[in-house]
């Protein structure tokens, strides 16, 4: 279907459906923004919710789909769900060009996209990271590479001698990273739409905001919700990589279980390893405490390093103790540096 079909398609669909909620066809512009909403979030919005929601659609048309994109991208789905998803079409991709490099962008991203179309970075001191480590054909493992802003600039360090694995849960990224690499011509990109697990089966994966996303409670209310959609699980394990040499994690909490299905392929690779790290996500999705999380990599034979958001190099800690002694707030979220010192148990 052309581009201007599906368009005005999805709108007729969203049109028939409020209508279906004011049978007379006689409401005027703001109630069929309210019947918008209700068929979007049939929980209901707070005030503060709604007052995003009025501010997105503006004098657009409310039954457009790039509008509707935009309202669903921009609240937390976690406190404000929606059984409705619309993929994104042509109308909805931004092509931007940073530093000779290519990312294609969705513009109802409000969580990822719209941090680099606005700041031309993405965390930058993860940059500068992965930026130290990466050498040219090196062999690079993403997971949770999101839109693909360090995947492709991964894949710019490393050459076409190089190559770079990007996992991602999302549907829609994994498509996002697909037509950057191919933007870019970047064969030695491969794209797994798949999850990280502790073994082969399947993972409720939900959206939270834009293109940030993460693993659901096992059960039905997820499935039922219509929130859900049931990613494949491989460990990273199952890949029979012989050769990692630096990974990025960034999963929303599962971290240490990317790492548990991981751990005969970290022995044998001693990649580098820059990965998120909450105590409250490690906890509620990983099944984790922190400090056993952080004791598993230090026995794996790394040292831990807290990465400076302000550019500095990582700070050194003697032990997961010494660590999460000052930690503070359980919500704090940073990311950590781990190095491989010895060869791990």
């Amino acid at each position: 279907m052309a581009g201007a079909e599906w368009r005005s398609g999805v709108a007729r669909r969203l049109r028939r459906a409020t209508d279906r909620l004011d049978p007379s066809g006689v409401a005027g512009a703001g109630q069929a923004v309210d019947q918008l909403v209700r068929l979007l979030f049939p929980q209901g919005l707070d005030d503060h919710q709604r007052a995003t929601v009025n501010t997105v659609i503006g004098l657009d048309d409310p039954f457009a789909p790039v509008t509707v994109r935009r309202v669903l991208g921009v609240l937390d789905q976690q406190s404000a769900p929606s059984p409705v998803v619309v993929r994104f079409g042509p109308a909805d991709v931004e092509r931007l060009t940073l530093d000779d490099l290519v990312l294609v962008l969705d513009r109802a991203d409000a969580s990822v996209s719209i941090q680099i179309r606005d700041d031309g970075v993405y965390e930058p001191y993860v940059s500068a990271v992965l930026d130290r480590l990466l050498e040219p054909g090196d062999v690079f493992v993403d997971v949770g590479a999101n839109v693909g802003y360090h995947a492709m600039r991964a894949a710019a360090r490393v050459g076409a001698e190089g190559r770079v694995l990007a996992v991602e849960a999302n549907p829609e990224n994994a498509r996002l990273l697909l037509l950057s690499a191919a933007a870019n011509g970047f064969s030695q990109v491969d794209v797994l739409p798949i999850a990280f697990g502790r073994h082969l089966g399947h993972v409720n994966f939900v959206s939270h905001v834009g293109s940030n996303g993460g693993f659901a409670p096992d059960g039905p209310e997820a499935l039922e919700s219509g929130r859900a959609t049931v990613v494949p699980t491989v460990p990273l394990d199952a890949l029979g990589l012989d050769r990692v040499d630096v990974m990025k994690i960034d999963v929303e909490g599962a971290e240490s279980i990317v790492i548990e299905g991981g751990l005969e392929t970290i022995r044998r690779c001693r990649p580098a390893i820059v990965a998120e790290f909450s105590c409250e996500m490690t906890e509620r999705v990983g099944g984790i405490t922190p400090l056993e999380h952080l004791e598993r990599i230090v026995d794996l034979g790394y040292a831990l390093h807290l990465v400076d958001r302000g550019g500095g190099p990582p700070i050194p800690f003697a032990s997961p103790a010494d660590l999460l002694a000052d930690w503070g707030d359980h919500l704090r979220l940073e990311d950590l540096l781990l190095l491989p010192t010895t060869v791990g148990t």
